[in-house]
């Protein structure tokens, strides 16, 4: 809470990385631990309460380098955004190929539902040009194609931004007919960070509104499941978005009309342990840690190396090895759970050499939000396409329940990302341009505020 709290103070505020890392470990770890603490546990599962004290001394220790973070800067820098929309505004035509990689996106989205990637229906593993690996590589591509249409949004002239709100409506509500709550959740949370790089100013009644939301797709959201498989026919099948709207009205009513499993309670805390209950991995992380050494042995970094292949698409290397090896460790542990979860970054490290290890994996946390942080309050041309993808990093950086090794392999993937993402917009800002670009005031030298 103090790192997020100190964060919020920077030129960024409340998008600084920092205070998203930190805003990870208290959405997934501690906030839910503390929750449980006072509330009697009524579901099938065990809740391994037994290693929380683990857990919550893991989050204090990953977060102790970030208390060292010292945010310093002059009070006309309070916008961080403010010299970037010198870069804004200017007609290019060449902006608009951005709609290719858009459509594409889109129609990829669509063609996953109708293969039952829709709420937690049975699903055909998608091919394209009948090879999975291949369809599984254009996947990770057009998992960052909402990066184009924020271009067009930011860079754009009015047209060009016009379409790309359209763009940006269109993801919505595709996300919102998966019916899945992680995607939905993603989706909200990645417009709002955007929203704030644009100059919204999200007030208290956004803010509340966004918890409503969260709290409304968790538990609401969450237990469509069970509609979903009645509807649809069979493997593969999918619901009509008219099914969809009628399976979360049937599920709103048939949620609101019973009360909380502990007796005589509203339906309020039955949705607030629902919700809780779907963020509270400290479970996992708590069953591993607890059984390290006697059941789980010390990795000693052996999780680590599947870092090396990441570069390496798995379309050309068949046989590498695969991220969900670390998920199933949890399952050594967590018998006849409900499925496959997740082990976490604190019980990763944790599981590699003990608290020494966390703290280790915080410094290397630390420093990985410092460059973001760096970038973010860079100036130029490079600093607004950065800002362009910055909102696909924030689910990499608050994500405390990926496991650590998946964390840096996903960065890794996006540093390839924006390094072809910032060759593409360039060629289409300078060769396409409709108008010569000029030398602005943002191009003398100006001294960023210190970040860190």
């Amino acid at each position: 809470m103090i790192v997020l709290l100190r964060a919020m103070r920077s030129p960024l505020g409340w998008i600084t990385p920092a205070g998203l890392f930190a805003f990870g470990l208290l959405t997934f770890y501690i906030i839910p631990s503390l929750y449980w603490k006072c509330r009697p546990w009524n579901y099938p599962v065990p809740p391994y309460f037994e290693g929380l004290y683990l857990v919550l001394v893991g989050a204090i220790t990953l977060g102790i380098p970030f208390l060292f973070v010292k945010f310093r800067f002059k009070k006309q820098r309070k916008s961080a955004f403010r010299d970037a929309k010198a870069y804004l505004n200017r007609s290019s035509a060449g902006l608009w190929l951005c709609s290719a990689p858009i459509v594409l996106g889109l129609f990829w989205k669509i063609y996953l539902i109708t293969q039952g990637y829709q709420s937690r229906l049975a699903r055909i593993e998608p091919e394209l040009f009948g090879s999975k690996d291949l369809a599984f590589l254009f996947g990770n591509i057009a998992y960052y194609f909402s990066a184009f249409y924020f271009a067009l949004v930011l860079l754009g002239n009015k047209r060009q931004r016009s379409i790309g709100f359209l763009f940006w409506l269109c993801e919505g509500l595709i996300q919102m007919y998966t019916l899945q709550r992680y995607m939905i959740l993603t989706f909200v949370f990645r417009s709002a960070v955007f929203a704030t790089i644009l100059g919204i100013r999200l007030k208290g009644l956004h803010w509340l509104g966004m918890a409503f939301l969260s709290v409304f797709v968790l538990a609401i959201i969450g237990s469509t499941p069970e509609y979903t498989r009645n509807e649809a026919l069979g493997v593969g099948s999918y619901v009509t978005p008219m099914q969809a709207a009628d399976i979360v009205r049937r599920a709103t009513r048939d949620f609101v009309g019973t009360q909380s499993s502990v007796e005589g309670e509203s339906p309020i805390w039955k949705a607030l342990d629902e919700t809780m209950f779907r963020l509270f991995d400290a479970r996992s992380a708590s069953a591993v840690m607890l059984n390290v050494p006697a059941v789980i042995p010390y990795q000693y970094g052996e999780t680590f190396l599947q870092v090396f292949y990441a570069f390496i698409p798995r379309f050309f290397l068949e046989k590498k090895p695969t991220l969900r090896d670390i998920h199933l460790i949890t399952t050594q542990v967590m018998p006849n759970d409900m499925g496959v979860n997740p082990l976490g970054t604190i019980a990763e490290l944790y599981l590699n050499g003990g608290f020494l290890v966390i703290l280790l994996g915080g410094v290397i946390c630390f420093f990985i939000c410092c460059s973001i942080q760096r970038l973010l309050l860079g100036l130029g041309l490079k600093h607004s396409i950065f800002l362009c993808v910055y909102p696909l990093t924030i689910e990499w950086i608050i994500g405390a329940n990926y496991n650590f090794t998946q964390r840096l392999s996903e960065g890794i993937r996006l540093i390839i990302f924006i390094w072809l993402f910032g060759i593409f917009i360039k060629l289409c800002r300078s060769r396409w341009s409709n108008n010569a670009p000029e030398r602005l005031a943002i191009d003398r030298k100006i001294t960023p505020p210190a970040s860190v």
